[in-house]
């Protein structure tokens, strides 16, 4: 009996020991593949710090495959993913690490943060575009963790790269680049989109002062020279901005595999540049000088561009730069042509037959000029200075009542349309219509009360209908707004001595006389 009992026991403590030793084995296995899982993540992570993308997507794709619910490798791959430019394949593992971390523990809410804000990187890596999808994510991020000074950052890029076309994304992104700043006070990007906040928040001195400071610590940066340019610009300080603007081209370096595209935007805004300087400059020969500088950075630009389909849009928008600038210079046939060699490309640009309508007219070719402001008026609808101008044209013909019937399409579309209203009161003089004329001169006064021009041809066509006291009171309007306009003296003087108002005419004249010494 003794014997029997003993040999039970030793088998109850052979089974015992046997199970401590498998679930020992089954442990010990387990540690193993997690250490098999750490060590592919680990490797992964160098290989993503070396910029060794593809390495880094097969060590995450070995993690994956030991353990395919570990959040942590698909982040990392997601991350390689989208530096090899595969957003697509980036999504689907992004989705996969939100799905794992969809938890309330510490470790998980952080592993979602995370997740979101690689997530929000790949969009505006992207492009300026998807800021829009990249915003949830990195807001998220940075609710998530306040202390976290690369979220801050990446938020605070997000609104400064949106501010131009977000309102109140500048005062959104200046306090938490502000943030990131004070731990990292060198930071050039961080400076140059801090700069950009304070220009859209008006903040000129300050936004130069960070531009200016993100330029000393990385001169080789293009784009700040380019937001500097642009303050430069709405400030109307077209010599800084042209100089910024060639520094930012030259600095310039394009993306692997892009080298052979030029930096398109900085060049046409050079030449706008240009364009506006001319515009700006009183002396005719420093004008000239300007608008030839923005032709010849077209033309730059026209030789650098690739001759591929894909930059007929570029090509068109810089044929149109130049034929504006040939306008603006008079010669109204190397106009036409750069007008044409826009639209050759891009047949949908309205605003190129526009110009060449205009340059048509300049030449007399009326005809022509009808016919580009018809298709402006097709492919431009409701632009009011295609009917303008088709007036205008009309008008050069002697048809001013055809002319009328333009300038009443044109207030159609745009009732504080002053050029209209001024057209059209003058082709109403032509007709003799003096009534219909001082109806459109009282629309002109109407919009534009400190215009004594308006109130002197009112004078004019009162005058003209016999209305003399009128007409008095009309010339006197026009000196009350304008005590130099002699125009105005020399038709009230005659006007007052005819209804026997000498007294009041010799008045005028004293005051005539004093303008001409």
């Amino acid at each position: 009996m003794a014997k029997t009992q003993f040999l039970h026991l030793s088998r109850i403590l052979a089974t015992i020991a046997a199970s401590l030793l498998l679930m020992s084995t089954v442990a010990q296995a387990q540690d193993g593949l997690q250490d098999a899982v750490d060590s592919a993540i680990s490797e992964g992570y160098d290989a993503l710090e070396q910029e060794n993308y593809e390495g880094a997507r097969d060590a995450f794709t070995e993690a994956i495959a030991a353990s395919n619910i570990d959040p942590r490798p698909y982040i990392g791959r997601a991350r390689a993913f989208a530096a090899l430019e595969l957003p697509q394949d980036a999504m689907k593992d992004f989705k996969q690490a939100m799905d794992f971390t969809n938890g309330s523990s510490e470790q998980l809410k952080a592993l979602r943060a995370e997740t979101q804000y690689y997530r929000g990187l790949m969009y505006m890596d992207l492009g300026n575009q998807f800021i829009g999808t990249a915003l949830p994510d990195l807001q998220a991020a940075y609710e998530a963790d306040r202390s976290n000074l690369e979220y801050s950052f990446a938020l605070g890029k997000a609104y400064a790269l949106s501010a131009q076309f977000a309102p109140g994304a500048a005062q959104q992104a200046e306090p938490l680049l502000t943030e990131y700043l004070e731990a990292n006070p060198d930071d050039a990007e961080a400076l140059r989109l801090r700069g950009t906040a304070y220009a859209g928040m008006s903040k000129i001195e300050e936004a130069t002062a960070d531009l200016e400071k993100a330029i000393s610590l990385d001169p080789d940066d293009h784009l700040s020279y380019v937001t500097l340019a642009t303050i430069y610009i709405a400030d109307e300080d077209f010599g800084p901005a042209i100089d910024n603007l060639e520094t930012a081209i030259e600095k310039y370096v394009p993306e692997e595999g892009m080298e052979d595209i030029p930096f398109a935007q900085a060049y046409l805004t050079l030449a706008l540049v240009y364009e506006e300087k001319g515009k700006a400059e009183t002396d005719t020969a420093e004008a000239e000088k300007a608008y030839l500088g923005s032709i010849e950075t077209c033309d730059t630009l026209l030789g650098l561009l690739p001759e591929t389909e894909n930059f007929d849009a570029t090509r068109a928008a810089t044929y149109f730069r130049q034929g504006v600038n040939h306008r603006l210079l008079k010669e109204y046939g190397k106009a036409i042509k750069a007008f044409t060699d826009a639209i050759d490309l891009n047949p949908e640009m309205g605003e190129a037959y526009f110009r060449r309508a205009i340059c048509f007219a300049k030449m007399g070719e009326n005809n022509l000029a009808l016919r580009d402001l018809t298709d402006t008026e097709t492919l431009n609808y409701g632009d009011a200075r295609a009917y303008l101008w088709e007036g205008m044209v009309y008008a050069q013909m002697g048809e001013y009542r055809e002319a009328i019937r333009s300038y009443n399409k044109a207030i159609s579309y745009s009732n504080r349309y002053l050029d209209a209203y001024l057209n059209r009161a003058h082709a109403y003089f032509q007709l003799g219509d003096y009534v219909s004329a001082i109806e459109s001169f009282n629309e002109c006064i109407r919009l534009q009360p400190s215009g004594a021009v308006y109130y002197f041809k009112r004078g004019l066509c009162q005058q003209n209908l016999g209305e003399n006291a009128n007409a008095i009171q009309s010339y006197t309007n026009a000196i009350q707004v304008d005590e130099q306009y002699v125009d105005a003296y020399d038709l009230l003087i005659p006007a007052l001595e005819q209804q026997g108002q000498a007294e009041l005419a010799n008045r005028y004249r004293e005051k005539r006389a004093s303008i001409t010494q």
